[in-house]
């Protein structure tokens, strides 16, 4: 019988890469973890998560870098769903008799590339500085 449930698992998961983001020491997350679901964890089963956030997440950056086209792809839909939403706020602020500014769809488009260059730039400067795993 497994120790933790699935549910308890993504949990874990989850906690874990939140509270790691944050730079929240090992044991603060075994102890929100323990407050959460009542049972305990190790440091080692921290590392052992971390370890393959990082491996899943090192695949899924590999996969993006070589396929240029599928990262900007995937990058676009993102913005295109952002886009989607501020719509819909605007949707709804109109709706209650608000007047929110709205920005032009031309500088729309020029920060966009500007965003999407300097991001594609973040992304290489830091998948440079923290490759440490290999094919």
């Amino acid at each position: 019988m497994p120790k933790f449930t699935s549910r308890e698992r993504t949990l874990i998961q989850s906690i874990v890469a939140t509270l790691s983001i944050k730079r929240i020491p090992d044991l603060e997350i075994v102890n929100e973890f323990y407050e959460r679901t009542k049972k305990t964890i190790t440091e080692k089963t921290i590392y052992n998560i971390t370890l393959r956030i990082k491996k899943e997440s090192y695949h899924w950056y590999k996969t993006i870098r070589e396929g240029q086209y599928e990262y900007i792809h995937e990058f676009k839909e993102r913005i295109n769903e952002i886009m989607d939403l501020q719509k819909r706020h605007y949707a709804i602020l109109e709706s209650l008799g608000i007047r929110a500014p709205r920005l032009n769809n031309a500088n729309d488009v020029n920060e966009i590339g500007k965003l999407v260059e300097n991001i594609k730039q973040a992304y290489l400067q830091k998948y440079k500085s923290t490759a440490v795993f290999t094919d």
